[in-house]
């Protein structure tokens, strides 16, 4: 723990004696430090005052009262509004940091402060001493006075005398609000001497065992360290040929003799010799006090212990190949002690200058204040503000050797006025990207490789990376604004992309302009699937997918292995009934009249519905079960105090949407009128919104008569939504960033549609394995084989009544339904072909209206039987008609089970035994 001051024993404490005195000024840092390491002796408030006057102080235990500023009086808030604005400090006694400082202003009266102090020891971390005090509006603050170790106080001063050494809270508390980068340098007090820095020369009075002097001190008003650096680094280079010299005007000269006679020289040794090069005068400083910079500006607070020399670390005696291994060279060793160095200036060396390079820490120089007009400024709304500029005077330069490219390097100041930081992720400059990591950056966004991966993979590149999440945010915002100007607009970056890729693109604009209104694309392999599986489309919009926040329509299809695809993608304008009309009658031209669609699926979206019955008269329309349920909750389930209630009702609702037939409908309608008739409310909205108008559009009732092939719901396109945003990764892209996530999810759905194909030709599942499924393996889809499965389970139960049957899947699906299954199975049949749907056996890309029948050239294949037969003898002819026997009775040939050969493995299949329908 530092060691810090304390009293002699013939001055102890009098806190009576203090408790008058800090009515008048602000209490010494060793004071304080003696209350609260005393504090058991002296009363600890147990809750906060009411509205304490000015000049009183109080003690706190904050682990019982956590709340002791709550005082009653109105200090200045932060820009929030609602936390209070205090200025934090360390404040000294000797040369060690000992107390915490929280200062606050008054919110009606700025001159009325409070400032909180404790230790930094932990074992008393935990009491708080609280002195408030209103500083008269005249005084000037100064920094503290600490009462060095060994040294008593007398504390009998005037008013006027302790105001004059008030505390630095004073003075923290005005940088609080005025930000300045005025640097006032100081020298620090020699060892031995009692002298002060010039600020404070014609301020404060020193208290010592002789009492104090009325006698006030002159103002030396010497100059400050940084002027003379500068100098200095003028002479260096070769600004001035004269001897550096400081003049003193005749009341500094008188001053100087009573100055200590350490100081004294040191001054002397100043302003009579020449110290040519910046470096030098850096270190004669260091060696005879400490050079130290400070600022006004709050956020700054470099103390003068921080001083550190790294002339050493930089000088750098050989020469560099070039420009670009001098900066890499000096920045890898800024890096390593700690420091982030940037280019200052650079002059190539065009015009006939000598090319050079001047580099400075990141912390050099001073904040500037680029508001060009003030009295506007200070109309608007006001920002919380930083810098992190605190003077530092680090420079380096380097300059070119003759005409071959080599350069040098020269220390001017290996000074830094604050310490190093290590390791150095945060600091914006030292996680900047090199040009290979933003290479490397461009090409992973270009893969769409989220910013998240990006950092990772940097960091797993070059273990010194000190980039942050949002240095790769900004990286790959810069790479596109840059695309954007080299390439034109974001919808021309769109059509060039299009072209680039050969997709069917239209549009329109709005009249008389070039302005585009609506913006329809499609892959071309995606109209090469739409005119395969033209059956079924489905539609819906979608939001948030760019910036511009247009609506976004998807359309899409489904193939025979129920798999849907993406068709094509339309940017409108506005979601009117004119915006889709104009995108289904493109999307209509595209498409063979004799493949037209049998079913279109959408929400409740009227523009939409409207177009629909426009573009597709033929076409039935459904609406999605799905949104209709949620729309149901969304209205209703406000309006049930209960959830048992509502449980009840969302089910009977359910109930009434699954009606198999137009009687049971109204038989479950009246059901659910009568058991909920106590809220009327929810009622008139299923009936008025939904099953009024709407009804054959998504009661199973009236749906089960239509060819949908299972498409009740939106489900799939919420599915791709889903990905779709996965690759999004965020609302605010761009156009060309939304079509290139999107792209790359049209450049993938054909291969795994194949895929499919492939699976459902050529793999014969176990459970198909049977008499029934004979001539469908490997001729339709998969899909469709277990469908049928599912009903032929039920064809014992039904047998070959139609009307028990119900025939709901015929109907819907275009697959064979209960009782036609009986009908094979009494037959000892197997399901022909010809009884599935076409759209189920389609198992290939070729459009619909140009699939002919094969025409088979089995004339030819007879004569060669039977010129065969002719030429063979009565064995091998035996053989033959064997075969063709086989072949011409292939429905009647029942298939033998593999059941009589063991395995040697054991039973390892995850299915079930065979059900009795399958063994019969």
């Amino acid at each position: 723990m530092a060691e810090t001051a304390r009293f002699a024993d013939g001055n102890q404490l009098d806190i009576d004696q203090l408790r008058v005195q800090a009515k008048h000024r602000w209490l010494f840092d060793a004071e304080i430090c003696e209350i609260l390491r005393n504090y058991q002796k002296f009363s600890i408030a147990t809750k906060p005052p009411n509205m304490p006057p000015s000049g009183s102080f109080f003690l706190f235990d904050r682990k019982a009262v956590r709340f002791f500023r709550n005082d009653g009086h109105n200090w200045r808030k932060k820009g929030d509004g609602r936390t209070v604005k205090e200025a934090q400090k360390k404040l000294k006694v000797g040369s060690s940091d000992v107390l915490h400082c929280y200062s606050a202003h008054g919110e009606e009266n700025e001159n009325f402060q409070r400032c909180c102090y404790w230790m930094l020891e932990e074992e008393i971390a935990h009491i708080v001493l609280v002195h408030y005090r209103e500083v008269k509006e005249n005084r000037t603050n100064v920094n503290h006075v600490n009462v060095a170790e060994g040294t008593t106080t007398n504390f009998h001063e005037t008013e006027e005398t302790m105001n004059a050494t008030s505390l630095n809270r004073d003075k923290a508390s005005q940088n609080e609000d005025n930000e300045s980068d005025n640097y006032q340098g100081k020298l620090s007090v020699v060892p031995g001497a009692d002298f002060f820095t010039p600020t404070q020369a014609d301020k404060v009075r020193v208290a010592n065992n002789a009492g104090l002097t009325d006698k006030p001190l002159i103002d030396l008003n010497f100059p400050c360290w940084k002027e003379i650096l500068k100098d200095c680094e003028d002479c260096a280079q070769g600004v001035g040929s004269q001897p550096l010299h400081r003049s003193f005007s005749s009341t500094q000269t008188d001053t100087l003799e009573n100055i200590p006679t350490q100081v004294h020289e040191i001054l002397g040794e100043l302003s009579s010799n020449r110290l040519g090069e910046g470096e030098e005068l850096a270190s004669h400083l260091l060696r005879h006090g400490e050079l130290q910079g400070t600022t006004s500006t709050e956020s700054v607070d470099v103390a003068s212990d921080s001083i550190m020399d790294y002339t050493k670390e930089f000088t750098y005696c050989e020469i560099f190949k070039s420009k670009e291994a001098l900066i890499q060279w000096t920045r890898e060793v800024g890096r390593k002690n700690g420091f982030v160095i940037v280019i200052k200036r650079s002059d190539s060396g065009d015009g006939g200058q000598k090319a050079r390079i001047t580099f400075c820490c990141e912390r050099g120089g001073q904040y500037r204040n680029t508001g060009k007009n003030k009295e506007d400024k200070k109309e608007k709304q006001s920002r919380n503000t930083s810098t992190k500029k605190c003077g530092c005077p680090f420079t380096l330069k380097g300059h070119k050797l003759g005409s071959d490219g080599n350069w040098m390097l020269k220390v001017v100041c290996g000074v830094h006025n604050h310490p190093s930081i290590k390791p150095l992720e945060g600091r914006s400059y030292a996680g900047r990207l090199s040009r290979e990591e933003t290479l490397l950056l461009i090409d992973m966004s270009k893969n769409m490789v989220p910013p998240k991966d990006i950092l990772v993979a940097l960091k797993n590149k070059d273990a010194n990376n000190a980039s942050t999440i949002k240095q790769i945010y900004n990286a790959r915002q810069r790479y596109n604004k840059v695309i954007e100007m080299a390439e034109g607009s974001q919808m021309q970056q769109l059509l060039k992309k299009f072209f680039e890729y050969k997709y069917i693109v239209w549009h329109r604009s709005f009249d008389n302009t070039d302005i585009t209104k609506d913006l329809l694309w499609a892959h071309p392999a995606s109209l090469k699937l739409l005119r395969a599986f033209p059956r079924v489309l489905i539609m819906d919009c979608t939001y948030k997918t760019s910036k511009y926040n247009l609506p976004l329509l998807e359309i899409l299809g489904v193939t025979s292995t129920n798999m849907a695809f993406l068709v094509a993608f339309a940017y409108l304008e506005s979601e009117q009934e004119d915006n889709y009309t104009w995108v289904l009658e493109t999307l209509r031209s595209v498409m063979d009249d004799n493949a037209m669609p049998t079913v279109i699926l959408s929400d409740k979206e009227l523009a939409l519905m409207n177009a629909i019955e426009k573009v597709f008269p033929a076409t039935k329309h459904l609406l999605c079960r799905w949104h209709v349920s949620r729309n149901v909750m969304r209205n209703c389930e406000k309006l049930f105090a209960a959830n048992e209630i509502w449980e009840k009702f969302i089910t009977s609702w359910n109930v009434v949407v699954s009606s198999s037939n137009e009687d049971e409908f109204t038989d479950h309608l009246n059901t659910l009128k009568q058991e909920f008739s106590s809220y009327p409310q929810a009622i008139e909205y299923v009936t008025n919104t939904w099953l009024n108008n709407y009804k054959e559009r998504f009661v199973s009732a009236w749906t089960d008569k239509i060819m949908h092939f299972g498409n009740l719901t939106e489900n799939r396109v919420e599915g791709l939504h889903s990905k779709i945003g996965e690759q999004l990764h965020t609302s605010r892209d761009n156009f060309e960033t939304c079509w290139a996530n999107i792209h790359r999810l049209l450049e993938l759905q054909p291969a795994e549609i194949k895929a499919s194909f492939e699976k459902s030709s050529t793999v014969v599942q176990d459970q198909f394995q049977f008499l029934e499924f004979k001539e469908l393996c490997g001729f339709i889809s998969i899909d469709a084989l277990h469908k049928v499965l599912s009903e032929a389970k039920h064809a014992s139960s039904v047998g070959v009544d139609a009307s028990k049957c119900g025939c709901v899947i015929r109907h819907t699906y275009g697959l064979p339904c209960a009782h036609e299954i009986a009908e094979f199975k009494r037959g000892s049949r197997s399901i022909p072909l010809e009884s599935i749907d076409p759209y189920w056996r389609k198992l290939d890309l070729v459009p619909v209206s140009k699939k002919q029948k094969a025409k088979l050239g089995y004339e030819s294949v007879f004569d060669s039987i039977a010129k065969r037969i002719d030429e063979s003898d009565n064995d091998t002819r035996v053989e033959i008609l064997k075969k063709l026997s086989e072949i011409a009775n292939m429905e009647s040939e029942v298939r033998k089970e593999r059941h009589d050969r063991p395995n040697s493995k054991g039973d390892t299949s995850a299915h079930g035994d065979a059900s009795a329908f399958e063994l019969e």
